[in-house]
Formats: structure tokens, C-alpha cells, sequence
């Protein structure tokens, strides 16, 4: 998609900011969706490097870097409206549904992403079920990415700053000729810890910042009517971005300080024992075929994201192991195919149709270091999920003025999980072995009357969401019921 200023002299014409809101290139001043879109080149203008700064220049979204106790700054908490998910463990789903292009990030450990060469974002507030499905009864963030252009062109940037900071950056995009061409971007960010260890045993900083991001996008005009998009991304966090915790309680209350730990008094001093940091890797692939038949477009969109993650967390904010996770394992690979129907032609009807399929594993563990002899574990639980959908969407125009909007999505997920003893922890404190699995449906309608008012519009809508049911960690503990959808 594209931003384009209208040709006219008249300095009080909006630009014309172009979005795929609803999965296809409409002018956003005419959609009747309540949304923020900010282009790539206004983000830059902010400072706005990652998506956990969004909250800052977007109206009613709090994106936090860090999750309540997930010891990574990569497991963000999303909030649109008041509605989202502090809980960052996989057997849990977020209530705001994160996309980067076309790809589901699933997962909150990952969602905490680095911009590069961005052509836009997209903050769709209010329940999104009828186009986006399950997970977005907040809202829905779309990350769209400079797509592959026709001209030869390229940049490069650096960035030095405080605390040793060093940053470099570049694209190029290349036309190969016969409808091929490619954009290549990387990036690579370090910076020195903004808080330094009092505890030798320990790493020596915290907060620090070490990531990489490397992405290719691949595109084909096959024929006139048919075009590939194929996009590949690798990052990697090597870090303690985030991960400075201090004991704050009044004196007594410390169970690490009572038992002659220490902590620092300031966000520039920590003291902790662990001496690991924030291990990172991500993978995701998207693949894209458009194909213009005769009356309708057909869309099949691919997409695979696979995370894996070793992070920490000292809970008691002291150099004493009173609540040290001293590694949090996880990983999960997540696969989803779409395939839509979109009309092209002209008249009173625009409608859009489809089917969906998502599949995820992933694991997950917590290893504490509570002082004792032995490291333990609520023990090692995957869990697989199983979701598809089949959805569509039509907008009717009465007049010039006058449109009708109704649509629904019918979903069904199955989770299933198990719970089996840590081989990493010497005690496994979760009974086990335990396995469960549970599945849920669900009909989330959309309805929306538009009137057209120069300059703008007014409309009421109804929209329902859905959001995953799920288990607890560890799931066998409290009778293993699982937790009911909203």
C-alpha cells in the first residue's frame, strides 16, 4: 500500500493515506473502522524504533516491553481499551492480535518487535472477529513492511549515542527483470546495560540491548494475473534488555534482603546472582499468490513463525536466590493458510470471503532457584493448538452516501495439554504426568451503518470477538479445568 499526498493547492486537503484494514487498498478517511495509521517515515520522525513505543503517539493502546514477571523484555502485554492478557505463558492467548504483513505473531515472548524499513502500522481498536478471527477482541496491530519496488534503490544509517550506543542499518532493493525483484534489510543494535551489577557473581550490566533483524522479500509477476510475494525474516536477542528488577519494600519485608542479600537503590544499580542473559531467536516465512480472475480476486496467504527462547527473571529483586528463574525454556512453531475471494468489480457490492487454518506447539517451563539444594520446576508443559475458520464479509451501497456493512466469522479451536517431569529441574513440584485437552466454537457477527458527511463520516457498529479458552501453568494443578473463551 501506499501514502500519496491528493493533487491540489488547497492546504487544508487531508492526505490520502491508503490501508488493508479490511484486506484489501481502501482510502482510510472512508472506512468506517476506528483505527490509527501511522506510515513508516512518521514513526522514524518520532523515534518510535520498536513496537513497544506504539503507545506513546497511538490513542488507547499500552504496549509494555515487559510482561508482568516474564523476566524478557521480547513478551510484551498488549492493551486496547483496557482489553488484552498480562499473561505471557503459551497456554494462554493475547487479546490483541498482533500481525506482522501477513504472518499471526501468536506468542507474547516475540512480539516486542524492532522496526526496520516499515511502511506503515495499522491499530485497529474494538473487537476485529468477522476478518481477523480469534484473539482480537481488543483490537488488532498490523506491522506492514516496504513491499519490493520497481527501481534500483538503498540506504544506509547509523546511529551512536550513550552508553556506548552503535547501531547500522540498510536496504537495497534490486529488479532482477521479467517481474522478479528483491528487497534485502538488515539491522543490528548494541547498546551498554543502563544498570550495572552490584552482585560480582552475577552479569556484570543489565538493560543492555544486543539484536539483529535480517529480512528478504522476494516478489514475481508470474503473468499478468498471477504474482508471488515470498518474505523471509531471522532475529536474534542477546540481552537483558529490561531486566533490571530492585527491592522496593519496606525494610523487613524482603525475604532475600533478611537473609543478607542485597539490592541496589536505584534503576542505574541491581544486585542478582544470574549470570545469563535473554536468548532470543525467531523465524517466519510469508508467502503470498494473487491471482485476478475474471469477476473476483483469489488470495492464498501462507505463514509459518517459529520462537525459541531462554530468558530469566530474579522476582525478589535481591543477590539472594529467593525467587530466581533462573531460565524460562520456550518454544513454539505456529502454521496458518487463508485462502480468500475478494471482489474486484464495480456497483453497490464489495465482499470479501474465505477460509482459514492455524496450527501451533509450544512448550514451555519455569526453573527456580529458591535457595534450596535442588532447582524446581511446575514441569514441562506443551501444548498444542488446532484452530480453523470460515468467514465473510459484504458492504452494501444504498447511495453515494448510504452503505450497509454485515459479515460473521464461525470459528473452531481444539487445545490440547500435557504436563510431563522437568528434565531440567532436579524437582518437578506439578503432579504429573497429566494430559487434558478441551474445544470451543464460536459465531462473531459484524454489523455497521455508514453515512458519508463531508469531510468525514458517521457510523454504529456491533461487532463481537473471540478469544481462545485456555489452561493454567502448570495445567494439572487446581483440579486441570480449563479456562473458558471470552
Amino acid at each position: 500500500a501506499r501514502h500519496a499526498v491528493a493533487a491540489t493547492a488547497d492546504p487544508w486537503m487531508l492526505e490520502e493515506v491508503i490501508v488493508t484494514a479490511r484486506r484489501r487498498e481502501e482510502r482510510e478517511q472512508e472506512i468506517a473502522i476506528a483505527m490509527t495509521s501511522m506510515s513508516g517515515v512518521a514513526l522514524e520522525e518520532r523515534q518510535i524504533l520498536a513496537a513497544d513505543q506504539l503507545g506513546s503517539v497511538v490513542p488507547n493502546l499500552q504496549f509494555d516491553a515487559v510482561a508482568p514477571s516474564s523476566g524478557s523484555s521480547s513478551a510484551g502485554q498488549i492493551f486496547i481499551r483496557g482489553i488484552g492478557q498480562t499473561d505471557f505463558t503459551p497456554v494462554t492467548d493475547p487479546g490483541v492480535a498482533l500481525y506482522v504483513d501477513n504472518v499471526y505473531i501468536a506468542r507474547s515472548p516475540g512480539n516486542v518487535l524492532d522496526f526496520i524499513d516499515i511502511d506503515r502500522i495499522e491499530v485497529l481498536r474494538g473487537p476485529q472477529g468477522t476478518l481477523y478471527g480469534r484473539n482480537a477482541t481488543g483490537g488488532a496491530i498490523r506491522v506492514v513492511t516496504r513491499d519490493v519496488e520497481e527501481t534500483f534503490s538503498g540506504e544506509v544509517a547509523g546511529t551512536l549515542g550513550d552508553y556506548n550506543l552503535r547501531a547500522i542499518s540498510g536496504t537495497v532493493n534490486i529488479p532482477l527483470g521479467d517481474g522478479f525483484g528483491t528487497r534485502l534489510t538488515a539491522l543490528i543494535r548494541k547498546r551498554d546495560g543502563y544498570a550495572d551489577n552490584l552482585d560480582e557473581s552475577g552479569v556484570s550490566q543489565l538493560d543492555d540491548r544486543d539484536v539483529a533483524v535480517v529480512r528478504g522479500k522476494f516478489r514475481w509477476d508470474m503473468t499478468e494475473r498471477v504474482s508471488s510475494l515470498l518474505t523471509l525474516q531471522y532475529s536474534r536477542q542477546d540481552d537483558n534488555f529490561g531486566n533490571d528488577l530492585i527491592d522496593l519494600s519496606p525494610p523487613g519485608l524482603n525475604l532475600g534482603i533478611a537473609a543478607g542479600g542485597i539490592s541496589g537503590d536505584s534503576a542505574k544499580e541491581v544486585a542478582t546472582a544470574i549470570d545469563s542473559k535473554i536468548d532470543d531467536e525467531q523465524f517466519s516465512l510469508d508467502l503470498r499468490f494473487d491471482v485476478n480472475l475474471p469477476g473476483f480476486d483469489f488470495v492464498s496467504i501462507t505463514g509459518y513463525h517459529d520462537f525459541e527462547q531462554h530468558s530469566n527473571s530474579d522476582a525478589d529483586g535481591t543477590s539472594t536466590a529467593v525467587v530466581d528463574a533462573v531460565d524460562v525454556p520456550q518454544t513454539a512453531q505456529a502454521f496458518s493458510q487463508e485462502f480468500q475471494l475478494l471482489s474486484v468489480a464495480d456497483g453497490p457490492w464489495d465482499w470479501i470471503t474465505g477460509v482459514y487454518f492455524f496450527d501451533e506447539t509450544a512448550d514451555f517451563e519455569i526453573i527456580l532457584d529458591r535457595g534450596g539444594a535442588s532447582l524446581e520446576s511446575q514441569g514441562d508443559q506443551r501444548t498444542d493448538t488446532t484452530a480453523y475458520a470460515i468467514f465473510g464479509q459484504a458492504t452494501y451501497a444504498f447511495s453515494a452516501n448510504w452503505s450497509l456493512t454485515f459479515g460473521a466469522r464461525w470459528s473452531h479451536e481444539k487445545k490440547e495439554t500435557r504436563v510431563s517431569a522437568s528434565s531440567i529441574a532436579d524437582v518437578t513440584l506439578a503432579p504429573v504426568p497429566y494430559a487434558d485437552d478441551d474445544s470451543w466454537s464460536e459465531l462473531t457477527p459484524k454489523l455497521t451503518v455508514t453515512r458519508q458527511i463531508a469531510p468525514g463520516m458517521v457510523y454504529l457498529t456491533y461487532a463481537r470477538g473471540f478469544k481462545s479458552g485456555g489452561y493454567n501453568y502448570a495445567a494439572s494443578v487446581n483440579g486441570g479445568l480449563p479456562l473458558d473463551p471470552e
